[in-house]
């Protein structure tokens, strides 16, 4: 998806990146070719108003930088050719970056350095995430948990979530020292951060289509049919 930079909108589009400058052009960035073939673009993730990841087809990882000088351009600081494919977007948190990958590895990487900071395996494939509140890191593992591990803490696993067999839908939202997680076949459940212990739950008679969204004092959760219920 496009991201925006202190240049603009960065747009991934075929065989380049364009950024939507908001005054002086910027000079895109073309895609990698190796081995004869031009790789396209599958992942694009903001780290801050001047950096951003971009991961291609071909599994290669570059941290790109805005610069103005001598004209506005992106430069390749970084670069990781990753050993197996990305099964959900990178995750920028915190000065680190979360990948998690289809050989059920989550790696936690230096943002500035692409350094492989700690590691851990996951009994099965990730179907969700990663989210991270804090110094916890969440997972969705084969739509039948939602795991929660320590950033602080080589990934140590901290608690665990049945799911029942249903996923996650959207970003849980932390309010009042809770998360609150809903998932898709309707169910809203507040979960202890600190314990994993589950709360009150509610269950909606609706499919849900995103995660819970405060306004104000109120919590609402949007429904696959535009409704929305407050919780």
């Amino acid at each position: 998806p496009p991201v925006l930079i202190a240049g603009g909108i960065l747009a991934p589009l075929p065989g380049r990146l364009k950024v939507v400058a908001r005054s002086s052009p910027v000079k895109e960035y073309p895609a990698s070719v190796r081995e004869g073939k031009k790789h396209k673009w599958q992942r694009t993730v903001r780290i801050d108003k001047s950096h951003l990841l971009v991961v291609d087809d071909g599994g290669e990882l570059v941290r790109l930088q805005f610069r103005q000088a001598p004209s506005p351009h992106l430069y390749p600081v970084n670069t990781l050719t990753l050993k197996s494919p990305l099964d959900l977007d990178p995750l920028a948190h915190d000065g680190r970056v979360v990948l998690v990958t289809a050989d059920r590895r989550v790696q936690v990487l230096g943002a500035t350095d692409l350094q492989v900071v700690s590691e851990t395996r996951l009994p099965v494939a990730a179907t969700a995430g990663p989210w991270a509140f804090g110094n916890r890191l969440l997972i969705e593992s084969g739509r039948k948990q939602l795991v929660c591990l320590d950033l602080t803490d080589n990934l140590k696993q901290l608690w665990s979530v049945d799911t029942g067999n249903h996923s996650v839908t959207g970003k849980p939202l932390e309010v009042g020292g809770r998360l609150i997680v809903a998932l898709h076949h309707g169910q809203v459940m507040a979960i202890d951060p600190s314990s994993g212990q589950v709360g009150k739950t509610l269950m909606l008679e609706q499919t849900l289509s995103l995660g819970p969204r405060a306004f104000g004092k109120k919590l609402l959760v949007p429904s696959i049919d535009g409704t929305l219920y407050r919780v």
